[in-house]
C-alpha cells in the first residue's frame, strides 16, 4: 500500500503543472565552403604540382634532367662464340654451397625459386639471360654470366601466381638455348 501511495503522489505532481515543457531552438552551424582542389590535366585526372609564386625577381629553380633509359640487352653473339652446352638445369628451393637444394618442379606460391645452371663454354665469355615467366607473361629477365669453360650460375626469384612457369635461358641475341618449366600451387 505504501508503494501505491507514493506513486500516486508522484504521478498527482506530474500532472500538476499547467506549463509546456520549453523546447530550445536548434542552433545550425554556418555553411562552410571546402578548398578549391587543384587544377586537374591529362586522361587519366592526374594532380598538377601548385607551386607558391617567386618572389620577384628570383629565377626558377633548374629542372630535374629524367633519369637515363634503361642499358639495351646485348643483340650480338660474341666473334669466336661456339655453341654452350648445359650439363644441368635445375630449379631448386635454395642454393647452399654454389649448389641447388630442395630440387623439385612443384613449389609454393610465394616462395623464393632458383634456376641453376652448369654449362660448358668453349669460346669467350657470354652473357645470357634467365627469362621468368608465369603462363606467357614474362615476369622478369635476370643477366648471368657465363665466364669460363665449365661455369655454374643461378640467378632466383619469388613466385607469386598459381600455375605454369618456365624459365627460358637466352643468349645475347635473344634465341632460346634451354627451357625448364615448374608449377606454383
Amino acid at each position: 500500500m505504501r508503494w501505491s501511495l507514493l506513486v500516486l503522489l508522484l504521478v498527482a505532481v506530474g500532472c500538476s503543472g499547467s506549463e509546456e515543457p520549453r523546447v530550445e531552438p536548434l542552433e545550425v552551424p554556418p555553411v562552410v565552403e571546402p578548398p578549391t582542389p587543384p587544377p586537374l590535366s591529362g586522361e587519366l585526372g592526374e594532380l598538377l604540382p601548385v607551386e607558391p609564386p617567386l618572389p620577384p625577381g628570383a629565377r626558377p629553380p633548374e629542372p630535374t634532367p629524367p633519369p637515363p633509359p634503361p642499358a639495351p640487352e646485348p643483340t650480338e653473339v660474341p666473334k669466336g662464340a661456339k655453341a654452350i652446352s648445359f650439363e644441368s638445369v635445375v630449379l631448386a628451393g635454395k642454393v647452399a654451397d654454389r649448389a641447388p637444394k630442395e630440387i623439385a618442379t612443384q613449389f609454393r606460391d610465394g616462395v623464393e625459386v632458383a634456376c641453376f645452371m652448369s654449362v660448358k663454354n668453349p669460346g669467350p665469355k657470354r652473357r645470357l639471360r634467365h627469362q621468368w615467366f608465369h603462363g606467357e607473361t614474362r615476369k622478369s629477365s635476370i643477366p648471368v654470366t657465363v665466364g669460363g669453360p665449365t661455369w655454374r650460375t643461378w640467378t632466383s626469384r619469388p613466385v607469386y601466381g598459381i600455375g605454369a612457369w618456365r624459365v627460358d635461358i637466352v643468349d645475347e641475341a635473344g634465341t632460346v638455348l634451354h627451357s625448364v618449366a615448374f608449377e606454383v600451387k
